[in-house]
């Protein structure tokens, strides 16, 4: 797999860089995720380097199902999100082996919490809010069918439920706060 992709900072300011699809020579500290025996991995490449006097990386990262494929700076300045086809990584860039995969199902969009060390993620029907110890929240069942988020405040998150994949059938709002959601069939 050929991934061309750069980092969205998203009002981050990364105390790293990182690089898609890096050549992986002998004796390079390397990293799988999910961490597991080794096998071949199907799914995006990152080397990654610490600004600080910290060691370079390279993660290589295993694909999901969705259509999603990034890299993005969050929830903190010195945290890397990845997803690779719908499936969401949270890494911590100075100790990679501490990272927590998305619980959730075809990530579909990545949003900053507008002023807070936070990353909303967004699944197929699902919400979840993660901040630098991990899952804050989770607003499970908003949608059957897809929802997709079209607003983040400090203190909503919006957006539309869509049925068949085209049409809007409902509005939705979550708490940004608590995750408390409800729906309705005007807009918020």
């Amino acid at each position: 797999m050929s991934v061309q992709f750069q980092l969205q900072q998203l009002g981050f300011s990364p105390t790293f860089y990182c690089r898609a699809n890096p050549d992986i020579r002998s004796g390079e500290r390397l990293f799988r995720f999910p961490a597991g025996p080794a096998r071949e991995l199907v799914g995006p490449r990152v080397a990654v380097v610490p600004y600080a006097d910290a060691e370079a990386w390279i993660g290589h990262f295993a694909g999901g199902v969705g259509d999603l494929t990034g890299l993005y700076c969050g929830p903190t300045s010195d945290q890397l999100c990845v997803v690779a086809n719908g499936e969401g990584y949270l890494v911590e860039v100075f100790n990679p082996p501490k990272y927590e995969r998305v619980q959730l199902v075809r990530v579909q969009q990545v949003w900053r919490v507008p002023g807070a060390d936070a990353l909303c993620i967004i699944g197929d029907t699902d919400i979840a809010l993660y901040g630098r110890r991990g899952l804050i929240w989770a607003a499970r069942g908003i949608a059957a069918d897809a929802l997709r988020v079209t607003s983040v405040t400090a203190e909503h998150i919006t957006g539309d439920i869509v049925d068949d994949g085209s049409v809007i059938d409902k509005f939705f709002v979550v708490d940004a706060r608590t995750g408390e959601w409800r729906v309705s069939s005007v807009p918020f």
